[in-house]
């Protein structure tokens, strides 16, 4: 008997070590890269969830945004709304969601709501969607739908879908009447879009007065309780055209330790410390540095 309790104890310890975070919780970090067309410039946009509360019955989890700019600036941290995730769908309040919209310029109006409803919450996502089924209604001027799904290994060896979502122009001659429109990540959200997490359906982008110069947002990375579980490709072409690649990962100032490995030495980094340089794996370098990729004082250096 005290052999089975022990062996089913170890069991338990080795299933309990693999389960991985509950998405859309305490702990989820997301970082937007925004690609600035105009000046070839980047920023970046942290979204992370905190404390939870309740609201209607409904347990949320508080989503807060901070922002840095070209310049390296920092924001304040701000709070923008609650989450939950049940069953592979991610709610939010109804009521607080379009407060969040209007006050950030987000109009439908014109096109339609894009998002599903269920009672006085909207349906931000549904991760359990299939090939054909609709994101939101079919009613509307713009629709939504899944187009085609690919499965994807993320970084901690969990298996996810990258779900591509094509919107049809239903009353808009003009335009052509399919196209690929943007990719989420079951799980995650959203990989690309100018709405980034919250308004990834953003229909009011197709109004005639579009700005001069556009702006490409993606997602650089996504950490679940301090591990990371997504980031962008590596840029493989030419080294002088990688700040012209508006897709593929960039050094992050919030979750780029996660993605390097050396989280624990940047942050524990002095003065002293200014001249050490540590390969990809956080290894500390000695001597002279063959060719290659390191990190120095938290950004990449290329010696060749």
């Amino acid at each position: 008997m005290k052999y089975l309790l022990i062996t089913l104890s170890a069991v338990l310890l080795a299933v309990a070590g693999n389960v991985s975070a509950r998405p859309f919780t305490t702990g989820c970090k997301w970082s937007y890269a925004h690609w600035d067309d105009c000046h070839e410039t980047h920023s970046f946009s942290l979204f992370e969830l905190d404390e939870p509360y309740e609201l209607n019955g409904n347990t949320y989890y508080k989503l807060y945004r901070t922002n840095i700019d070209e310049k390296g600036n920092r924001g304040e941290r701000q709070y923008i709304i609650g989450l939950r995730e049940k069953d592979g769908i991610v709610y939010a309040s109804h009521d607080e969601y379009m407060e969040m919209s209007e006050s950030n310029g987000f109009e439908y109006d014109i096109y339609g709501f894009p998002y599903s409803m269920a009672d006085n919450e909207i349906i931000l996502y549904d991760f359990n969607l299939n090939v054909g089924e609709f994101i939101g209604s079919p009613d509307n001027e713009i629709t939504y739908f899944i187009s085609g799904i690919q499965p994807v290994t993320l970084e901690n060896g969990k298996e996810e879908r990258i779900l591509d979502v094509t919107a049809r122009m239903n009353q808009h001659p003009s335009y052509k009447p399919e196209f690929l429109y943007r990719n989420m990540i079951s799980g995650i959200g959203s990989l690309y879009g100018e709405g980034l997490l919250l308004h990834y359906l953003d229909a009011y982008i197709y109004s005639p007065s579009l700005p001069p110069c556009e702006t490409e947002h993606f997602l650089n990375a996504y950490v679940e309780d301090d591990r990371l579980v997504y980031k962008a490709p590596s840029y493989t072409g030419d080294p002088a055209e990688e700040h012209l690649s508006h897709t593929t990962y960039k050094d992050d100032p919030f979750l780029g330790g996660f993605v390097t490995g050396i989280k624990s030495v940047t942050a524990e980094s002095n003065k002293a410390d200014e001249d050490v340089f540590h390969d990809l794996s956080g290894r500390k370098m000695t001597g002279t540095l063959k060719p290659g990729v390191y990190i120095h004082n938290r950004k990449k250096i290329v010696v060749k």
